[in-house]
């Protein structure tokens, strides 16, 4: 088991880098979102294949769940020997240029590489006798300290926003508010789950990162906000009139769980793993977003440990993260920079404009750089 949770943490870090380094800038938002993607059909497929009807009974069903994660292992096994190495790495960071553009071929299908070529010298050359960075030296750069002290802030928002808790504890939420089918309703917003991931996903590069965050973060807050409206109500009504369960505040509650996970697939589902390649040049990349990871899953961790004594303060337990995801909209609104069809380059530039400058200055990519 072990040996499994280590790969699922290094998954975290390589896949999202690798898909924002074989992306075209002007898809590099879809490509890079897919890892979340992938990750909400296989949470709807295991809320499936759990219901007692299915793999749910308690002698034998975990076994069998747990040894299909076999499969899974095994495709990626046979695929991924297949699988070129990112050109960016080849021809940046081990200065093989005649690897990285083959590489580039096999991605591409075509042989009108020059303008992809010339965006990799470019970095290449900004970069120039620079060795890998570590996480010492990314915090005493001044530019590299602000994009990782945003890039944490981006990873620890939907986790402080709660969402680990309502997905660990979905099924008890629908319980308590007496819907006759809990698991079933667990699988019903799987759907919701990845049905507004695949919307975000066709729309990241239009939109843009950061407002989607936005989105997500102000529509997680006024939910919560609600749902502790309706734990009120019914904290009121048991303490006056000894009722408990008013009908139209728990199916309130549950429709408030729903959007709750649909707008953190707006936002802070997807946006972490897409934005946090961009802000960072190849050799402080590895480092930056492993050290993001990390945090990643100790938030997830943290909350998931907490949430049963967060319960506690019922009937304001979930306002708690409503007040999370006001100030992670704050925080994302005056401190996030937009990274929307920009260069890896031009992005870090910004950053170290505004350590230099210690003011918040607009730089413009130019024209030719944009898409590609």
């Amino acid at each position: 088991m072990y040996v499994y949770y280590i790969y699922v943490g290094a998954s975290t870090v390589l896949v999202p880098v690798y898909l924002s380094e074989i992306s075209p800038l002007r898809w590099r938002g879809i490509i890079t979102s897919a890892h979340q993607l992938g990750t909400v059909a296989a949470i709807l497929l295991v809320d499936i294949l759990s219901l007692q009807e299915i793999l749910g009974k308690p002698l034998y069903g975990w076994r069998i769940l747990l040894g299909l994660t076999l499969l899974p292992a095994v495709f990626q096994l046979l695929t991924l020997p297949f699988c070129p190495e990112s050109p960016r790495y080849l021809y940046i960071y081990k200065e093989d240029t005649e690897k990285a553009e083959r590489a580039l071929g096999m991605i591409r299908r075509t042989k009108d590489l020059s303008k992809e070529l010339q965006y990799y010298e470019r970095e290449k050359k900004e970069i120039q006798g620079k060795a890998k960075f570590k996480w010492l030296e990314i915090v005493k750069n001044g530019g590299m300290r602000r994009a990782l002290f945003t890039s944490i802030g981006i990873h620890l928002s939907p986790h402080l926003a709660g969402i680990g808790a309502i997905l660990y504890y979905s099924t008890a939420i629908f319980k308590a508010a007496k819907v006759p089918e809990p698991e079933l309703a667990t699988v019903f917003t799987g759907i919701a789950l990845l049905l507004s991931t695949i919307f975000v996903t066709a729309i990241i590069d239009c939109v843009g990162r950061k407002k989607l965050m936005l989105y997500g973060l102000c529509g997680m807050g006024l939910s919560y906000t609600i749902i502790t409206i309706g734990f009120c109500i019914q904290a009121y009504l048991y303490a006056k009139q000894g009722i408990f369960s008013v009908t139209w505040t728990n199916v309130l509650d549950v429709a408030c769980i729903i959007t709750v996970i649909v707008f953190y697939t707006v936002g802070p589902g997807p946006i972490p793993w897409v934005i946090i390649s961009e802000f960072f040049t190849q050799e402080a990349r590895p480092v930056a977003v492993g050290v993001s990871t990390v945090v990643h899953w100790f938030a997830n961790a943290f909350i998931g440990l907490i949430f049963k004594f967060l319960l506690e303060l019922y009937p304001f337990t979930l306002l708690i993260f409503a007040v999370n995801c006001y100030i992670f909209w704050i925080f994302t609104k005056f401190y996030v920079i937009e990274t929307k069809g920009r260069p890896v380059d031009d992005v870090a530039r910004e950053f170290q404009q505004y350590s230099d400058d210690r003011k918040w200055i607009h730089l413009k990519s130019d024209k030719h750089d944009n898409r590609y």
